[in-house]
């Protein structure tokens, strides 16, 4: 699906929205769930602690752990670590519940069914955990890892490249794809059951028959509109950011396109490929996440598509009503967006890379920056690959300033801890910044640099 032509706004005016800081701290928080059960708890997910949490959206309100999968996750690489949940439809009931996690020895995700346990509805049973399907990985990146159930009752997850572009189109393994099964069934030895709706169930060609779609790069976050259609962030990678409209059976293209070029300069074979419903080029932000059509309490965001790039202290707005599609700043985050979710009542929170879970709420009258800001501070300087990366510890970290300013750079380990802190002032043109991490331990690290209004990242790895 090729999308609408896009124009670019603010919001300024009544019926504005804010982030709502609504949960106590947590550590990388990547996504928020509720249970669907009444009880107004929301689930949230921290990728390297690979704890389950839960909290209710009330002042004072404290963290408790539900389940803890820290003896089983790998969280060795900056994107692994526990990834996806989701409730069962009948969780009332049955109390089960699903974790996508990335595992070592071998490397490989994993989707898992756990329980809540019998006495306390507030601790899930670490003893009831079924693995419900694996697959190999053949790099630590591009996991994926959401998970939910559609309105048909099946589950769905997400699975990125591993690493590998040219698994995503090779539909004999399920790198790259969507994938759709049946959790409450099983059939020929496995823990699940292939639905005979899916595009290749039967085939002869030796495809994957859990396949509902593929073609992608690393689809991080997914979502059900109201309308039941399939909303995809694809993370791309060098030159375009997605959003999919995702269809039975279709190819969504990637590596043989990125966005709706094709990938690398071309030329390529588009014929049978979807295009893009919507794509933004990576001045604009470098990580995509994927997130929720508004269905929430907010008049003024209704039937928009809400969602947030790692690289960039915003989340935005879709609004594809029109002839054009319309972006709009919701409201600049203090940090970044980094998953999505909804409460039973449809109200949306976003999960950000800082720790908190806020909520969109609508404001009356707030003053909102006139000026798109994506397109003013990201032009102040050009943040290139650190090297050499992997190094025994000593990196380089081209920075390419237009203007002069200061420098901040913030180095953060696996489990988010500060490293060290480095100031610098900035010139304009080129500097190589010096990063030591001789002394620390092997390992991925994370870079933020920080100039005046302006953030971007970049990954090290530590080898010896």
């Amino acid at each position: 699906m090729l999308g609408l032509p896009v124009t670019q706004s603010s919001f300024g005016q009544e019926g504005d929205v804010t982030i709502e800081a609504v949960s106590p701290t947590f550590n990388i928080p990547v996504s928020v769930r509720s249970a669907g059960d009444g009880s107004g708890r929301l689930f949230v997910i921290e990728q390297r602690t690979a704890l389950v949490r839960w909290f209710i959206d009330e002042p004072n309100s404290q963290a408790s752990t539900f389940l803890d999968l820290s003896a089983k996750v790998d969280t060795f690489g900056f994107e692994e670590g526990l990834l996806g949940l989701v409730f069962h439809p009948d969780y009332v009931n049955n109390g089960y519940f699903y974790v996508n996690y990335t595992a070592a020895n071998p490397e490989r995700s994993v989707i898992e069914r756990y329980q809540v346990s019998a006495g306390d509805p507030d601790v899930a049973d670490p003893n009831s955990g079924l693995v419900i399907l694996e697959i190999d990985q053949p790099e630590k990146r591009h996991n994926g890892g959401d998970l939910a159930f559609g309105p048909d009752g099946f589950l769905y997850s997400s699975f990125g490249d591993g690493g590998d572009r040219p698994s995503a189109q090779d539909r004999s393994n399920l790198l790259g794809t969507l994938i759709r099964i049946d959790v409450d069934q099983t059939q020929g030895g496995l823990n699940y059951a292939i639905p005979t709706t899916n595009p290749f169930f039967g085939n002869t060609d030796g495809h994957r028959e859990e396949i509902w779609a593929y073609g992608f790069r690393n689809p991080w976050r997914f979502s059900f509109a109201p309308d039941s259609s399939i909303w995809v962030g694809d993370v791309g990678e060098n030159t375009w950011e997605e959003v999919d409209i995702v269809e039975k059976g279709k190819n969504y293209g990637w590596p043989i396109m990125e966005g709706s070029e094709c990938f690398d300069g071309g030329p390529c074979d588009m014929t049978g490929l979807e295009l893009p419903f919507y794509e933004y080029p990576r001045i604009d932000g470098r990580s995509i996440t994927g997130g929720y059509v508004y269905r929430g309490s907010s008049s003024s965001l209704q039937g928009q598509y809400i969602y947030s790039d790692f690289n960039k202290p915003f989340v935005f707005a879709l609004d594809f009503s029109g002839a054009t599609i319309q972006r709009s700043i919701v409201v600049p985050a203090t940090t970044r967006g980094v998953g999505f979710g909804e409460d039973e009542d449809g109200e949306l929170y976003v999960a950000l890379f800082s720790g908190e879970v806020g909520k969109v709420i609508e404001l009356l009258g707030i003053d909102v920056e006139a000026n798109d800001p994506v397109d003013g501070p990201s032009t102040s300087f050009v943040l290139h690959e650190a090297y050499p990366n992997p190094s025994s510890g000593r990196f380089w970290l081209p920075v390419e300033a237009t203007r002069p300013g200061q420098l901040q750079a913030f180095i953060t380990d696996h489990l988010g801890r500060l490293v060290q802190t480095i100031e610098t002032p900035l010139t304009e043109g080129r500097q190589d910044v010096a990063i030591d991490l001789r002394s620390s331990a092997v390992g991925t690290y994370l870079v933020r640099i920080d100039v005046p209004g302006e953030s971007l990242y970049s990954m090290l790895s530590v080898i010896r």
